[in-house]
């Protein structure tokens, strides 16, 4: 153990399925089974499962060969899955605290294995003894090689905050400074070591500590405590060769260069003193030791040259440097380059790079199918459909030859149109279309509205801190390239809206006609009308006989294509480029692969080439058809020409009709075809458009996510550096005695007796900067300590919104587990009046704090807190993710809040210790509360109405068990919120929101179904255990404040018989669950709305954001809701409270959520100003209830009420009154008067 030396912790590895993650990758993505990889799976899963575990570091020897092979298996995986798609999760260890850091790549995860052998290794060396030359040596050693790995991290290029260059090469100078101070401490203990040797290796590990502390200085991870150990350290082995060389002088007798020498050693010590603070106390003492020898030499040798020797002394600057000497550099750990017996991986996996080739091929493959054959087939048929049109054929001979029955190319072209799918081939695709077309524009506007947010906060942040110190690219400049790529986009977007108007009017076009297409045989007769026989000569006749052999001619052709198509599918399927392209490779892999894995593509371009002649033929056939086609074309033409020229006479009026609606059938059918295509292309140019603009996105949110933490870094500097230099100014002037305290009414503080916070009332210390330099020195002290947050989601919203569905739709999601907090659910056998979700609904989602306690119990919010808070960290111990949902606001502000119930953390034990006198007190009549709350805390009894008997009795108990001031702890906890976040974990919460008109509606029927389902028996349990208690529980208290029971009572104690009593109570629980959602709703905006809204100060770094789910609408229940919830919860849990890129609210809800100067204005009264408002106004006019005066608690309370109307009608009344006994007493008066006189 070398308690002298800096010891790099080793990181933290979370548990992670690696076996299941990588079972699913290999059924996804790979044409081989998983299960042949077992042994593989297996291995790599226990290998992480021992390295994340606790017990790891125990034997450091075992956990070196574990990494060593956690490495080569990591690579063996990276040569052959993809490169993303599993995000392995390690902490760095190296600040005050752990900070996260994912690995979301297999060299990444390569990379922190690395670093976790550079920690291991220095771990190894701090296990040698430092009493043995062997020890020093070994420890030497194990410095160089963890100096090696740190180097070796540094030409792979791992990205993250832990391997930054400037931390790397700290971390590298740090392990070569402290191998070098080995070697030097070796030295020293050897007497035959010459003094210039030592100077020199002394000299050296100075210069090594420097190169060191250089990069310290640059670095964002490195703390504070060893930066001034460097700067020390530095210090000493500077003045440690100084002294070593004023010796040598001394053996030489240059006693002036001597006295020089020590003179610079003393001033360097004394130098190193000002960087004790932090500093590792052997480290000080060593320090001190050197200084004390080096001073009493110096004043040895000055004395003895003033005496006796009279030699000048030199300048310093004058002496000859000492040139330092290496007796260490970094290796890097012969392991990472031998593999040894180490056995493969994933041997017979084929890589997921030839994959991806034989993808693209395939790909392309199909590519050249479709070019090749689909297209020119289809364009072939529209042309020659097109051409028979333009020449009205066959409607012309169709008109003369059967004037009365349906021609066959009608029959036919409905059967094909039928086949293909008709309207609703057509509606449907245009509905898909516009849905695609919805997404593409949906996506335009997210892709702004992260601008919009990007430029909101970067605005915000730029005019809260200025420009000067908010230095950084304005969003314009940063976010430059995106906004040019989305004004293509939108371009882009518009020309296929314009093409989408274009085949809805072709469509409306001949919509009429497809229906009838669509009707069958009998529309089309009834559509069609019939016309007169004509009787053609034998020469016209002729012509069209002529005609109606090529026309079949043309169908024969066209039924032929069709044919060829079907054939051309079946051998695209039965010879596929994939399989020949993956056994080509399985043949000799290292003739298309290099040694890195890469795959050469140009040398399977002859597989590619050799598989495409399969198609030679059937190329040619092609031609063929298509050459046959154009002759065919040019007969028909050259046969209707003479059949227009043969036709002498004209056609009368019915035939002209009749080849008019013909005709239109034959151009709605071309126009189909065309549609069909055009629907084909449009579907294509958005699928495109999606692909490429989810990438946009993407990198969007990638961008977003570095603007956020680049602005909260940027923040933290600039905060720290304010708050450091407050500190350091106040420091530089605590020499100077403080100003005599002015007198206070009490709690006068004697400088002799120090400070007392339990006692001493903190507003005495706002006097002076002493207090809240004390808060600011324990909030450095809490920060240090402090571990990272973990992650939970809780659910708010009203009852009866579905927040119970919503938990398990994200339970099943991201693995998480539900807590209850609602405070009726607790209670046993009430499943249907207290609202629990069914258990044949919840989906196997384990539920917690729920139906557990008996009806007779006490059930208070501290044993709520205790049972929840073990759930919460049991769910996080197994790696899963709380979800908190429920009704009871109080229950859950005490999970999510630090402080927010003032003395939260009292028991029963402690209340058992108040006197009988005292509990006497806080159990007897409101009045007596409030007089001897008045007289302890006059500040807090104003707080609370004199007649609000539960928040009077608790701040009186909490006075009573803690004896400290209920308005000094809440002075305190106000100030707990400025100086840090009040959430105790990374918060995500979801506001569940119903519009109120829906949700009135929605909870009535609830009722209803309520009392069909079952909950009028429970209300009857309830009753016959209520009326069996004695005394009579109170229904304000424990489970009989279940919204039902109460409002059912006077049907109960009339005997359960009279129906209008029983309706009664049914509209009476109706009206209290409407009451009770408005209550939930004012609760959510006014409350928790502004206690989250206060970490808006600290960025949201730990959540806190409240994001609007809109359950209005049942039926878009999985696009508003569950979808939506996920995507924003997997974001919160992969990228942090910062990395949620999705809106809080959806466009239409926006309003929803409070303004921020709502939030202003609303926490006015919740603030430490606050306290100069609590006062009780006492209304001359009005009376409460019970007939006593009326009490307004607050400045805004009491101007609430002198502009109610009952205040004006009272004070009316009164005016009146008084009016009226003036006349009465005139009236006396005067009879007075009239009496005497």
């Amino acid at each position: 153990m070398f308690a002298n030396l800096i010891c790099v912790p080793l990181r933290l590895l979370d548990p992670l399925n690696i076996k299941d993650a990588l079972t699913e990758i290999i059924k996804k993505d790979f044409f081989q089974p998983a299960s042949a990889f077992l042994d593989d799976l297996n291995r790599i899963q226990q290998l992480h499962n021992y390295i994340s575990s606790e017990t790891s570091s125990s034997d450091l020897d075992a956990l070196e060969s574990a990494l060593y092979e956690y490495y080569y298996l990591v690579g063996d995986i990276s040569s052959k899955f993809p490169n993303t798609g599993l995000t392995v999760t390690w902490y760095g260890t190296i600040g005050h605290k752990p900070v996260r850091c994912l690995a979301s790549s297999w060299s990444e995860v390569q990379g922190s294995i690395v670093h976790q052998l550079g920690s291991l290794y220095c771990q190894k060396a701090f296990k040698e003894s430092q009493y043995t030359d062997e020890g020093i040596k070994t420890a030497c050693s194990y410095f160089k090689l963890s100096a090696g790995c740190y180097e070796y991290l540094q030409t792979i290029g791992v990205l993250g905050r832990d391997y930054e260059e400037t931390t790397l090469q700290c971390l590298q100078w740090l392990m070569l400074a402290q191998a070098q101070e080995l070697t030097w401490n070796k030295a020293i203990s050897n007497i035959s070591m010459k003094n210039t040797v030592i100077a020199r290796l002394s000299i050296k590990v100075s210069e090594m500590y420097a190169n060191a502390l250089e990069f310290a200085d640059k670095s964002d991870s490195i703390i504070l405590d060893w930066i001034n150990q460097f700067k020390v350290k530095k210090r000493h082995f500077s003045a440690a060769a100084q002294y070593r060389m004023s010796i040598v002088s001394l053996d030489a007798f240059e006693y002036g260069k001597q006295v020089a020498y020590l003179k610079e050693a003393s001033s360097i010590c004394a130098e190193a003193g000002k960087y004790k603070r932090y500093v590792n106390a052997a480290v000080i003492e060593d320090l001190q030791g050197l200084t004390t020898m080096v001073n009493e030499m110096l004043r040895s040798a000055q004395k003895d040259n003033d005496l006796v020797y009279l030699k000048p002394v030199p300048n310093f600057k004058d002496l000859p440097p000492i040139n330092g000497v290496s007796m260490v550099n970094a290796e890097v750990p012969k392991r990472l380059h031998e593999r040894g017996d180490i056995p493969k991986a994933f041997a017979t996996l084929l890589p997921f790079a030839i994959i991806q080739v034989a993808q693209a091929f395939k790909e392309r493959y199909e590519q050249f199918i479709s070019q090749s054959f689909h297209i020119p087939v289809e364009a072939l048929t529209r042309m020659l459909v097109k051409f028979l049109t333009d020449n009205d054929l066959p409607a012309s001979i169709d008109t003369l030859q059967k004037p009365e029955s349906l021609p066959d190319s009608i029959i036919h072209h409905s059967q094909e149109i039928m086949s293909i799918g008709g309207i609703r081939l057509m509606e449907s695709s245009m509905s898909e279309i516009s849905k695609l077309a919805a997404k593409a524009h949906d996506l335009i506007q997210s892709c702004e509205e992260r601008l919009r947010m990007e430029k909101y906060e970067d605005d915000l942040m730029r005019e809260r801190e200025g420009s000067a110190r908010w230095n950084r690219p304005p969003s314009q400049v940063a976010a430059g390239d995106f906004t040019t790529r989305l004004g293509k986009m939108k371009e882009y977007l518009e020309r296929g809206h314009q093409s989408d108007i274009m085949i809805g009017d072709n469509y409306a076009s001949i919509r009429k006609f497809l229906e009838i297409y669509c009707a069958g045989q009998e529309a089309l007769i009834k559509a069609i009308p019939r016309s007169t026989l004509s009787n053609l000569s034998s020469a016209v006749a002729h012509l069209v006989a002529e005609l109606r052999d090529l026309l079949r001619e043309a169908d024969s052709l066209e039924k032929s294509r069709h044919r060829f198509l079907s054939s051309i599918n079946i051998k695209a399927r039965d010879h596929s480029i994939l399989p020949a392209i993956l056994n080509e490779f399985k043949k000799n892999p290292e003739q298309y692969q290099d040694s890195k894995g890469n795959i050469d593509t140009t040398k399977l371009e002859a597989v590619y080439e050799r598989h495409i002649k399969f198609f030679s033929t059937d190329l040619k056939f092609l031609e063929n058809l298509k050459e046959q086609q154009i002759e065919l074309e040019k007969k028909i033409h050259e046969a209707n020409a003479g059949f227009s020229q043969a036709r002498t006479v004209d056609y009368d009026k019915s035939q002209r009709k009749r080849l008019e609606v013909l005709q239109s059938f034959e151009e709605a059918y071309a126009q189909y075809l065309d549609l069909v295509s055009n629907l084909n292309q449009a579907s294509k140019f958005y699928g495109d458009f999606l692909e490429k603009g989810s990438v946009v996105l993407r990198e969007l949110d990638e961008f977003l996510y570095s603007r956020r933490e680049e602005a909260r870094e940027l923040e933290i500097s600039i905060h720290n550096s304010d708050k450091f230099s407050e500190i350091e100014h106040s420091m530089s002037n605590s020499g100077s005695s403080l100003p005599a305290p002015r007198g206070q009414k009490a709690n006068t503080w004697d400088p002799s007796k120090g400070i007392n916070s339990a006692h001493t009332s903190p507003r005495f210390f706002d006097e002076y900067g002493e207090y809240m330099i004390l808060r600011y020195l324990r909030y450095m002290k809490n920060y240090v300590m402090t571990q990272p947050k973990k992650n939970i989601i809780t659910i708010v919203g009203t009852t009866g919104v579905g927040k119970s569905q919503l938990s398990i739709d994200l339970a099943k999601a991201i693995n998480g587990e539900i807590i209850n907090a609602d405070s009726m659910q607790v209670y046993k056998r009430i499943p249907i009046i207290s609202n629990k979700h069914p258990i044949k609904d919840r989906k196997d989602v384990p539920h917690h704090v729920m139906d557990h306690v008996e009806w007779n119990e006490d059930y208070f919010i501290h044993r709520y807190s205790e049972e929840a808070n073990a759930a919460i960290s049991d769910i996080h111990s197994r790696g899963k993710t709380p979800i908190i949902i429920g009704g009871t606001h109080y229950y859950l502000q005490n999970l999510i809040f630090k402080n927010k119930t003032v003395g939260e953390k009292e028991d029963k034990e402690t209340l058992k210790k108040l006197s009988a006198e005292e509990q006497e007190l806080l159990d007897g009549p409101v009045e007596a509360i409030f007089q001897r709350l008045t007289e302890v805390d006059p500040v807090i009894s104003e707080k609370f109405h004199p007649q609000d008997k539960r928040k009077l009795r608790r701040a009186l108990e909490i006075f009573l068990t803690t004896r400290q001031k209920p308005s000094e702890i809440y002075y305190e906890q106000k100030l707990d919120e400025i100086e840090d976040s009040s959430l105790k974990f990374n918060t995500l919460l979801f506001w569940l929101y119903c519009e109120p008109e829906t949700l009135k509606e929605r909870l009535d029927k609830r009722v209803d179904a309520m009392m069909d389902s079952g909950a009028l028996a429970e209300i009857q349990e309830m009753n016959a255990f209520y009326q069996r208690e004695d005394p009579r529980p109170d229904c304000t208290n424990g489970v009989w404040q279940v919204i039902g029971f109460k409002e059912f009572l006077p049907w109960l104690e009339s005997g359960q018989s009279n129906p209008n009593l029983f309706q009664e109570g049914v509209e009476r629980m109706k009206i209290r669950t409407r009451q009770y959602a408005k209550y939930q709703v004012k609760w959510i905006k006014k409350l928790l709305g502004v206690e989250l809204n206060k970490e808006a100060r600290f960025n949201f770094k730990y959540g806190g954001k409240m994001y609007l789910l809109d359950a209005t609408d049942l039926n878009q229940w999985e696009t508003n809701v569950g979808t939506r919830g996920c995507k924003i919860a997997e974001q919160f849990l992969t990228n942090g409270p910062l990395g949620v890129v999705e809106p809080q609210a959806p466009v239409a809800l926006l309003s929803i959520l409070p303004t921020s100067e709502f939030y202003e204005e609303f926490n006015s009264n919740k603030t430490i100003k606050s306290v100069s408002n609590w006062k009780h106004f006492e209304c001359p006019v009005c009376k409460d209830s019970e007939g006593k005066p009326f009490i307004a608690v607050g400045d805004d309370n009491w101007k609430v009420h002198e502009k109610s109307r009952r205040h004006k009608k009272q004070l009316g009344s009164a005016e009146r009154k008084r009016k009226h006994e003036e006349t009465l007493a005139k009236f006396k008066k005067a009879k007075e008067e009239e009496n005497a006189a």
